[in-house]
């Protein structure tokens, strides 16, 4: 019976459900995904505007009028502004301002900004939430000091000004142009000098979140400010570019102050352009008891180290070290149960090696370069590892081998240089451990498409990528031009004796024209391509008009009852077995081609 009510085209789903699809899809897709058709172009520039950005690059256009090629029924939440000055060409300001009421974010990337044009625009940005200014001069007059609406909406700012062309006080400006943003929780400032640091004072009691470039003549008065609810600190210490290399200028106790009064941080991200000592390191431990993640990376080392104080960041879960460090052989190892993801550039012979994995007995996720036997201390030292990436020149037999013992491997990223084909096989006994499910390779080396798909047939459970594409297992697919052998027809055996007859169904020599038939035994009309195969114990079945009837035959206490029915077989085999009771046995094999074909054996 039919159904009445027709089922809907795909393209007749409610909004609702096209909404749901296109959260699931990456931006550069969702952009491709806009240009289908009308409906969904409508809907993702409607529904998702937040996920776009325009960009206004002046600069690089030869035809700037021709560079805005806005839509008028469209609106934009994030806006991009490349220029010379905010107002230049003259209808850029009036543009930005007709998009000023909808914006989100704004990010100015300009040469010159002068102090008047921005007061001009930002009180017509009631929804902004994100402020992003960039400038390579940055104009001030008094014009700040008239009273301005407050942005009680922006939550993040950015400002990275190099130089300041003032006719006015710089406090002044700094003052009145703060007093519009009072709700920032969120800086990512560049101090070049100490004057920049009025910025950073002002919102330092509400700050939440510091991403700071500090140059070297400001360190010193930077490590004076304290951040009393800060929760996420991304600094930077730069030193003269021609001392880099050398002995940090600030004290180490002045920086373990400035971590003291972050009483409230959970995440430190921390990069040094000098060499790390061991002061440093023993000071960061000692300072930052309730950090949970910590990453040290930028420096140098010319002595060796001991981890010896980390012990006391009880919360820590998360440890970086993108630094190059030497590290001592400890006599002391306190072990961090809490630690669960650690990651590690250094160069480290592999003895020491253990003895930095033995302080994170149950660890995760590692993630490390390798320059030695460095594998064959991880099973013993992190037996719980279910996540690992390694950073190798070149793939070796014995690398594979010491792999194949990570039995609790769930993920497995390998970065190689150079990979050979002969060795890439050898991941076929990697991707087939028990518990793998996504193994990522990284190389240089031309793989081609069939070894890769023949490694990730081994397990189909385990995605397998290779440089960023997924890899399809190689499927097995009986040639289409060769045909299947025909059995052949078996005399007659002698009275209680047992005669059987097998054919292999993967034999692909040529089949005989022939068809043979003997009393007893029916006849089959199927196609050349079509395979039925039954084979039974002491079967008597008789044949009318074409037909294979029920039969049961007695003799010499055998018995067995088959029941055979017509039609054609698409490409599937289908086995029937029946066995009797009894010493004596006979096998009946039936397998059609493209003519009426049985054999019997009693």
């Amino acid at each position: 019976m039919e159904c009445d009510d027709a089922r809907e085209p795909f393209f007749q789903l409610p909004n609702e459900v096209w909404l749901e699809i296109f959260e699931k899809v990456d931006t550069p897709q969702l952009r491709d995904l806009s240009l289908v058709c009308k409906h969904w172009n409508s809907l993702i520039f409607k529904h998702m505007t937040h996920r776009f950005m325009l960009n206004f690059d002046l600069d690089q256009r030869k035809y700037p009028r021709r560079a805005i090629g806005m839509v008028p029924e469209r609106t934009y939440k994030n806006l991009c502004l490349n220029s010379f000055k905010l107002d230049s060409p003259v209808y850029l300001l009036d543009t930005v301002k007709q998009l000023a009421v909808n914006l989100v974010s704004l990010k100015l990337d300009l040469v010159s900004l002068e102090c008047q044009t921005l007061v001009q625009l930002l009180p017509l940005c009631t929804r902004m939430t994100e402020l992003r200014i960039k400038a390579k001069y940055f104009e001030c007059d008094d014009t700040l000091y008239q009273p301005r609406p407050f942005l009680s909406t922006v939550k993040s700012l950015s400002f990275d000004v190099e130089n300041y062309v003032s006719t006015f006080s710089l406090f002044s400006f700094e003052m009145s142009f703060l007093r519009m943003l009072p709700n920032v929780q969120k800086l990512q400032l560049v101090i070049y000098r100490p004057l920049d640091l009025g910025l950073l004072v002002w919102m330092a009691p509400r700050l939440e979140t510091l991403k700071a470039t500090v140059y070297c003549n400001a360190i010193n008065n930077f490590l004076g400010v304290r951040l009393p609810v800060l929760k996420t600190l991304d600094l930077t210490l730069l030193q003269p570019e021609q001392q880099w290399r050398k002995r940090r200028t600030f004290h180490a106790r002045s920086f373990g102050e400035f971590l003291r009064g972050c009483i409230m941080l959970k995440t430190a991200l921390l990069s040094f352009r000098c060499e790390y000592d061991q002061q440093l390191l023993t000071t960061i431990f000692t300072s930052l008891p309730w950090v949970e993640k910590l990453q040290l990376s930028g420096g140098l080392a010319t002595e060796r180290f001991s981890l010896n104080g980390m012990e006391r960041m009880k919360k820590l879960k998360d440890l970086s070290l993108h630094c190059l460090l030497l590290f001592q052989e400890e006599q002391r190892i306190v072990p961090m149960p809490t630690v669960e993801k650690f990651s590690l550039c250094s160069f480290i012979r592999p003895n020491r090696f253990s003895d930095v994995l033995k302080r994170f007995p149950n660890l995760r996720t590692l993630s490390f370069r390798m320059h030695g036997d460095e594998l064959q201390s991880i099973n013993e030292a992190v037996p719980l590892l279910e996540d690992l990436s390694v950073d190798i020149g070149r793939i070796t037999p014995d690398m594979i081998n010491h792999l194949q013992q990570l039995d609790g491997l769930k993920k497995l990223t390998i970065d190689a240089h150079m990979i050979a084909r002969t060795n890439f096989r050898l991941f076929r006994s990697i991707i087939a451990l028990p518990e793998l499910k996504s193994f990522n390779i990284n190389t240089r080396s031309m793989i081609p498409a069939n070894i890769a798909s023949s490694v990730a047939a081994c397990n189909t459970s385990c995605k397998l990528v290779l440089n960023g594409e997924t890899v399809k297992p190689a499927t097995r697919v009986r040639r289409s031009g060769v045909k299947r052998k025909h059995p052949v027809a078996a005399s007659s055996p002698k009275k209680n004796q047992s005669v059987e007859q097998s054919v292999n169904p993967m034999d692909e020599t040529q089949p005989s024209d022939s068809s043979a038939s003997t009393s007893g035994c029916s006849s089959f009309a199927t196609s050349s391509s079509d395979t039925s195969h039954v084979s039974f114990s002491a079967v008597n079945s008789s044949a009318t008009n074409g037909e294979c009837s029920d039969g049961v035959m007695q003799e010499s206490g055998v018995g067995a009852n088959v029941t055979l029915a017509n039609g054609e077989s698409n490409d599937a085999e289908s086995i029937v077995e029946a066995s009797g009771s009894g010493s004596d046995e006979s096998t009946v094999s039936l397998e059609p081609t493209d003519h009426s074909y049985c054999s019997t054996s009693k």
